[in-house]
């Protein structure tokens, strides 16, 4: 089930809190008798934003709010779509959209297949004398901090 992870907070209220959305339209706002999703603070607008789902895709849109909606830093002016891993703004509140239905289908940040050579880089190459493979952990060598020119060399 798709959730909204609680990321920042100006009252330091319960970061890390996880809101369900279990609902096919949900309102963010500050009115609980209006909302599905309150946020008792004074800049958050009565009825801020409204999250719906269709089709198993989730959107957002700001409901006119006086201190607007963002999504990845970008204000909502219309209907958007949410992708997972989203950042959702809402004054000073900050959320992370989390869909693990839509975890899956992100290509992965991180290829297996790529090195970083001295003098040329492209993928799963290795003919260059001196290599640095990538890792996750950052436990190997690091590599160049620019990315050189992609190599050209055959054979």
């Amino acid at each position: 089930m798709a959730s909204l992870v609680l990321l920042k907070s100006p009252a330091g209220a319960s970061v890390g809190q996880v809101i369900p959305l279990d609902g096919d339209e949900l309102v963010v706002g500050r009115e609980p008798e209006l909302c599905q999703i309150v946020i008792p603070h004074h800049a958050v607008s009565r009825q801020h934003a409204r999250i719906t789902r269709a089709d198993g895709q989730y959107f957002i849109e700001d409901l006119k709010s006086r201190n607007h909606t963002f999504v990845n830093s970008k204000e909502v002016t219309d209907r958007t779509p949410l992708r997972h891993d989203d950042r959702i703004k809402v004054c000073d509140f900050l959320f992370r959209f989390h869909d693990p239905s839509l975890d899956r289908v992100r290509p992965p940040a991180f290829r297996s297949d790529t090195t970083w050579m001295s003098g040329c880089w492209s993928p799963g190459r290795s003919r260059c004398r001196t290599t640095w493979p990538r890792t996750r952990c950052g436990s190997g060598p690091s590599p160049p901090r620019r990315r050189p020119p992609t190599c050209t060399r055959s054979g």
